[in-house]
């Protein structure tokens, strides 16, 4: 399956060098070593070759379920390293897997927003920072803009628009010796996703732009 990730990984980065104007920033930020939690803002379905043609560490993610439509569409996500999530609270294969790669020390990208939003960042699940706190992997904030303008999910080999990837500072949580609540996990994650907005223009910090201004 490895082979299948680096071929796909190759024709992405060949597409977004010739048929893209991609700007990736930041990448010095990436730890090479150890679990490595990446979060990023939600524009289109472009984001994950985007982000994994950016990164120099091989990336896992997890994606909604509903693509994966059918054994052979299924076989070729899981492939390039995703695993389904499903709607609602009945997530714990997906939470067992996103543990269990993090617990082998790889990278795993999560987009905390759950789906896409190309007009603004909005108010994000709890999710991620659940995931970040019980695993106390590093956290990677990776801020996206331009992947909206790809549009069709035909497009996504041939881009042929302005991409920036700025990728941030790693940091982790505060230590948390208990149970957390839903408000605590809530205060994670604004903490999060603002760490997001801080790689952005104003016009795209959406529900974090009114956060980060109270």
């Amino acid at each position: 399956m490895k082979k299948l990730y680096h071929l796909g990984l190759l024709w992405h980065k060949v597409a977004y060098k010739l048929l893209s104007n991609l700007k990736a920033e930041g990448v010095s930020n990436v730890p090479m070593k150890g679990p490595l939690l990446i979060i990023a803002n939600h524009q289109s379905n472009a984001d994950p070759p985007l982000i994994a043609a950016c990164m120099p560490r091989d990336v896992a993610f997890l994606a909604k379920e509903g693509l994966f439509k059918g054994p052979i569409v299924s076989y070729v996500f899981r492939s390039f390293g995703m695993y389904p999530v499903s709607k609602g609270s009945g997530n714990y294969s997906s939470t067992k897997w996103a543990f269990n790669i993090l617990h082998q020390n790889q990278s795993l990208c999560i987009f905390p927003e759950s789906k896409r939003n190309p007009r603004g960042m909005q108010k994000a699940a709890l999710g991620a920072a659940f995931l970040a706190a019980k695993s106390k992997a590093l956290i990677l904030p990776v801020g996206i803009t331009g992947s909206e303008k790809i549009g069709s999910i035909l497009r996504i080999p041939f881009p042929f628009c302005q991409i920036n990837i700025r990728i941030g500072q790693p940091f982790r949580l505060p230590t948390q010796d208990s149970t957390l609540s839903k408000a605590q996990l809530r205060e994670l994650t604004d903490m999060m996703m603002q760490r997001i907005a801080q790689l952005v223009p104003m016009e795209y910090q959406g529900y974090y732009k009114l956060k980060q201004n109270k």
